[in-house]
């Protein structure tokens, strides 16, 4: 019994650590486009 919970949280921070790799830097790099399509529309309206 308490080894399989041990493998499972394990395997747990394994997949929670890849779900961050895949969502949170995607996130980001979506955050940092849409900022810079806001200041090119901000240049553009100037």
């Amino acid at each position: 019994m308490e080894r399989s919970l041990r493998a499972r949280s394990a395997s747990w921070a394994i997949t929670n650590s890849g779900w961050c790799k895949t969502v949170i830097r995607p996130a980001l790099l979506f955050r940092q486009f849409i900022h810079r399509q806001n200041d090119e529309v901000a240049n553009f309206r100037r």
